[in-house]
């Protein structure tokens, strides 16, 4: 009895050991030769490497690679999954929508940059863009930039000569994008956390909205066929 005990107590201090140590560990990915072309999806990220690693402080103690065929394979997965659950698919499809709306009509986002707190080590980026009307193309250019220029000041913390990015118009007179992208990022596990909170707090608060605008909807009907 005494050596099962030590075993579940083994058992026991493990399993709180790593959630300490993953609680208070940060993320780091690091994204190579990310490439997407609407002209020549073939060739899309044929050569990209994403690097996961979790680390405390400078020290990591997980490593794993992600190529593409890997995520093509995950992508799979996750759609014979959907596939087979559509009704749950459309149910999870309406809440991100729906919190999408709460967070931008509450203002949140700036909410959620200051918990995420990522730091950006480096990112050497060019986006290509181009619509069927010149003009909505120039607009679609400066507005990207001026998202990104808003953004990234928020989020670089250090090495900022590792930071280089283009968007630049392509007027050929039809829809078009070309993306190429390397990046090295990081983010804390418990401002991960923190926002998976704050998302189910306003996927909560909008879920309350729902009901109370269809409580209403029923109300104002009813009095209105009792006016009949």
């Amino acid at each position: 009895m005494m050596l099962v005990f030590y075993i579940i107590l083994a058992i026991i201090i493990l399993v709180l050991t790593v959630i300490f140590i993953t609680y208070f560990s940060k993320i780091e990915i690091n994204v190579k030769n990310l490439y997407m072309n609407s002209m020549d999806k073939k060739q899309n990220n044929n050569k990209l490497v994403i690097c996961i690693l979790l680390k405390i402080g400078k020290y990591s103690w997980l490593k794993f690679k992600i190529k593409k065929e890997k995520i093509t394979r995950i992508y799979d997965k996750i759609k014979k999954i959907e596939d087979k659950n559509i009704q749950i698919k459309k149910k999870v499809e309406k809440i991100f929508k729906d919190t999408a709306k709460t967070i931008i009509k509450d203002k949140k986002i700036s909410e959620i940059f200051h918990y995420a707190k990522i730091n950006i080590q480096e990112l050497q980026a060019e986006l290509l863009v181009g619509t069927e009307n010149p003009i909505i193309t120039s607009y679609t250019v400066a507005f990207i930039a001026i998202i990104i220029s808003n953004i990234l000041p928020h989020i670089i913390k250090e090495l900022p000569e590792k930071i280089n990015y283009k968007v630049q118009p392509i007027y050929q007179n039809r829809n078009i994008y070309i993306l190429e992208l390397n990046c090295k990022f990081s983010i804390k596990i418990k401002n991960i956390i923190h926002i998976l909170l704050v998302l189910i707090r306003l996927a909560k608060l909008n879920n309350k909205r729902n009901r109370y605008k269809e409580e209403t909807k029923k109300e104002n009907m009813s009095v209105v066929k009792s006016t009949y």
